[in-house]
């Protein structure tokens, strides 16, 4: 494989760190969440009337009439999409439809309705952009972004596919590796609606010998070979037949795996659901459980050997020997264990 694949899959795994401003939530324990969201929900800043299909805010607790409950203005603002208490309703969003969770509403002005209504979608316009730990003690808080309207709007994108271009989580597309990926989707975009459409301003020019030796042009028929490596757009990839830079992008494939990738955090965990490492852990599980019981059999052993013994040299041998044994499938046992805590520990960091 040539240098540029190389390039490519090195390229595929790094992002840029850029700091922006964010949201923090304590970690809540999934088995302490429900109790969480009954103190929380009932503090979401936002009402609507099902019957007059008004938007209410509240201050003080008191309602009024409001056009800054309307999703499309919190959709449209930053500030609105990373409040606190906009986003604890995110987290509780799998607790909105249980019975009383907002606490007590007696008027048609119910954040219930507000939240049945519209919350899913809010939500969808906020990411976690990191996850604070403490080595070995798990995780402390979580930290949210949230995606402005015009962030993909903008850029004549979907939400779907600004959230899989900003490979960094920070609700921004970055220059480097995002501004190439945004010019690889318009590139895309324009050639789903015509095969023949022009898209040299969204590629880099094929220079060198693949352009001159074998002809190489930007158009959607050679599209697939073009990758994101060094610049703000697509590079023309010369790989090995039967590869596509598609092909090539990590980030991607483990997604479409199943798999946390590099980038993507579910709710509130961490990359604990990559089949590789689940797996990993569950083996040495599996032997760390079979050490013990060997351990148990050979004391079981040296026990019984010591007894039938009776001044017996043959009989205390292999008294001796159990012990031995048990000895090291205790060390055997307590060093499995360490491996998946540490594992976890560095999953969880």
């Amino acid at each position: 494989m040539k240098t540029k694949l190389l390039l490519s899959l090195l390229l595929a795994i790094s992002f840029t760190n850029v700091s922006y401003a964010s949201t923090t939530l304590n970690y809540v324990k999934p088995t302490d969440l429900e109790q969480h969201c009954r103190a929380k929900l009932p503090l979401l800043p936002y009402a609507f009337d099902a019957t007059t299909r008004k938007f209410y805010t509240f201050n003080a607790g008191s309602s009024s009439e409001s056009a800054e409950a309307n999703p499309s203005q919190i959709i449209s603002t930053t500030a609105k999409l990373e409040d606190l208490n906009l986003l604890e309703a995110c987290r509780c969003n799998s607790y909105i439809s249980k019975r009383g969770i907002f606490g007590a509403e007696t008027t048609n002005v119910k954040r219930s309705s507000w939240a049945g209504f519209f919350l899913n979608d809010i939500c969808e316009h906020t990411i976690v952009t990191k996850i604070n730990s403490v080595q070995g003690g798990g995780i402390t808080s979580i930290e949210y972004c949230g995606i402005e309207k015009s962030e993909y709007e903008s850029r004549n994108m979907t939400l779907a596919q600004f959230k899989d271009i900003d490979q960094n989580n920070n609700c921004r597309i970055d220059g480097g590796r995002e501004t190439c990926k945004m010019n690889l989707v318009a590139a895309q975009v324009k050639c789903q609606a015509n095969p023949q459409a022009n898209i040299d301003d969204n590629l880099n020019p094929v220079t060198g010998n693949p352009a001159t030796e074998l002809g190489i042009s930007r158009s959607c028929s050679n599209l697939p070979y073009f990758g994101c490596l060094s610049k703000d757009k697509p590079e023309y990839l010369d790989i090995e037949p039967g590869y596509t830079a598609e092909s090539l992008d990590v980030n991607k494939v483990l997604k479409t795996d199943g798999q946390i990738g590099f980038q993507g955090i579910d709710d509130q965990g961490a990359g604990t659901n990559n089949p590789a490492i689940n797996f990993l852990l569950y083996i040495i599980n599996t032997l760390a459980n079979l050490s013990f019981l060997v351990a148990v059999f050979m004391l079981i052993m040296a026990g019984f050997y010591t007894v039938i013994a009776s001044g017996n040299t043959e009989s205390t041998d292999r008294a001796k020997s159990a012990i031995i044994y048990f000895v090291m499938a205790v060390a055997c046992t307590l060093l499995s264990y360490s491996i998946v805590a540490v594992i976890k520990a560095l999953i969880y960091s």
